[in-house]
């Protein structure tokens, strides 16, 4: 899409990606800007329209650029665009103006650890530059002008960003769909429909990596003019075994699909493994924390839902996991996660607000209910953890009960790891 410079830029919303798209047209040579913002304190520099009813006045720019956190079936950018407005993001802008290959990785779970995982396998053994951006890297409209048709960009892509896009990415890789961010979607079916853009605007000659083992993303298959390649929960007895000695844990799908991009990208299988066997993970992801007489410690509080903790218990091996469950409410439902508890025979030691709920899932012989002191959960956990087992923060709830946020929950289980003795 070209923009005028006759055309007035609206930017809705005003955090990191709003202020990287008014750096990047301003240095364009861009006077015509206006910033849509709830917050009425912002200062960018520009005409801004702000406060509560900051939508209301959209009419006043040709086009809108929306950030991911505004929802784009919101009402007032629904009638901007039937009135003849036009609405795209710093995402869409991106993907139709740079010159690289694009692999964009989706999904409701694992997309941050596989999109990161490939970035660092293209990052040493592809010829030419690779860029990191989305959700996990930066935002790369300010350095558009410096990726070559030769590179490569990596983009974590959430269903926000995917929603309005009309490009998809030349590799397209989905881990799973699971009911997610139905806060911000109107419903799961509208918020599947924004996963399917990643495949749908696909030419013939692309490559889309898809979960044979979900129902959904198997639809997606019929979406795209890609080639398609599979991954599954089938056990690959080769790929289970290597992950076993490794510090770095992750579900087994994840290795899968960086093989699957690794080798399209001309790169070999042990290549592909010499990066993995040197990656750490990403932060607050099962990372690695420490080993103390025996046991692992991981710290996964990233975690906010049931279904990534189950994907998280996927990663272990049977009976080796007591795992730490609990937080605040998003309404979930763990009965899928506790069969996975239960399965797995691992070991739930359950707190905060959410603890007894889960607590009253699982058989008594399985779980160790406990109350909000957090480092006494932990505690308990070291004294009943074996030689072998991993001791897992993968909560399943959200934070706000005892912690700011999810990020103040991880460090502070990471201190309080880091200083057991």
């Amino acid at each position: 899409m070209q923009i005028n410079k006759d055309q007035t830029i609206g930017i809705l919303g005003f955090g990191k990606e709003g202020q990287a798209t008014l750096d990047y047209f301003q240095k364009h040579g861009y006077k015509n800007i206006l910033i849509f913002d709830r917050n009425p304190d912002i200062k960018a520099g520009v005409k801004s329209l702000l406060g509560d009813d900051y939508l209301e006045h959209l009419s006043e720019a040709s086009v809108i650029f929306r950030s991911p956190g505004i929802p784009y079936l919101t009402p007032d950018i629904q009638q901007y665009e039937k009135q003849g407005g036009i609405v795209t993001s710093a995402t869409a802008f991106f993907l139709e103006n740079q010159p690289a290959k694009v692999i964009g990785i989706t999904g409701s779970n694992g997309k941050t650890t596989t999109a990161t995982l490939i970035y660092e396998i293209l990052k040493k053994h592809w010829p030419h530059k690779v860029w990191l951006a989305g959700n996990v890297g930066n935002v790369l409209l300010e350095e558009i002008e410096q990726i070559g048709p030769n590179d490569l960009t990596v983009m974590e892509l959430s269903s926000f960003q995917l929603q309005d896009l009309k490009t998809s990415p030349q590799v397209a890789v989905v881990t799973n769909i699971s009911p997610n961010h139905l806060d911000h979607h109107q419903s799961i079916e509208e918020y599947i429909d924004a996963k399917k853009n990643i495949v749908h605007f696909q030419a013939a000659g692309n490559l889309a990596v898809l979960n044979a083992s979900d129902p959904i993303v198997k639809q997606f298959a019929a979406e795209t003019k890609a080639e398609v390649k599979w991954f599954g929960d089938h056990t690959d007895e080769n790929i289970q075994s290597r992950l076993q000695s490794l510090k770095f844990k992750t579900h087994p799908q994840n290795i899968k699909i960086a093989l699957i991009v690794g080798q399209h990208f001309d790169i070999s299988q042990e290549r592909i493994w010499s990066v993995i066997e040197d990656f750490k993970g990403v932060p607050n992801r099962l990372e690695f924390v420490r080993e103390l007489n025996g046991v692992r410690y991981y710290n996964d509080t990233s975690c906010t839902t049931p279904e990534s903790t189950t994907t998280a218990l996927e990663a272990f091996p049977e009976g080796s996991v007591i795992i730490l469950l609990g937080g605040s409410d998003k309404g979930s439902d763990y009965q899928d996660m506790n069969k996975k508890v239960i399965q797995r025979k691992a070991t739930a030691i359950t707190y905060g607000a959410m603890g007894e709920k889960i607590a009253a899932g699982l058989p008594p012989e399985q779980v160790i209910r406990m109350g909000s002191d957090f480092a006494a959960v932990i505690q308990k956990a070291k004294e009943i953890a074996k030689p072998g087992q991993n001791i897992i923060l993968s909560p399943a709830c959200a934070s706000f009960d005892m912690f700011k946020n999810y990020i103040e929950r991880g460090e502070i289980f990471t201190e309080i790891v880091r200083n057991l003795k």
